[in-house]
């Protein structure tokens, strides 16, 4: 059950900028996923990439959060005929997170 203080907790916004590709690839790091102006979730665009045996491909943001305690990540994700290209291919989301202290944090989320 959601309490009173999860409500005054959330961020009621996307902290991502150009989160569904409407301005092209502006504010992303890009290396590999392209622009697909026909399979918009919640606008007209989304972004695409194919998978390449031995290659990575990958898009970064940096955000800077609010004070906050925690956050919730949520990707909406399509695929077609899926399969992994080799035994160490992963497919999935990797988040990095800085603490104030400098120290990081690497979460790598498994889609596949």
């Amino acid at each position: 059950m959601v309490t009173n203080n999860d409500i005054r907790e959330m961020v009621p916004f996307n902290l991502l900028r150009n989160s569904r590709a409407d301005a092209g690839m502006a504010y992303w790091v890009n290396s590999g996923f392209e622009v697909d102006g026909e399979n918009g979730v919640s606008g007209s665009t989304s972004f695409k990439t194919t998978g390449v045996a031995n290659m990575t491909k990958s898009m970064a943001q940096t955000i800077y959060p609010a004070n906050r305690s925690s956050y919730t990540l949520s990707a909406q994700i399509a695929s077609e005929n899926l399969e992994k290209l080799s035994s160490d291919s992963q497919v999935g989301i990797e988040v990095v997170i800085e603490y104030e202290d400098g120290t990081t944090e690497t979460r790598f989320i498994d889609l596949y």
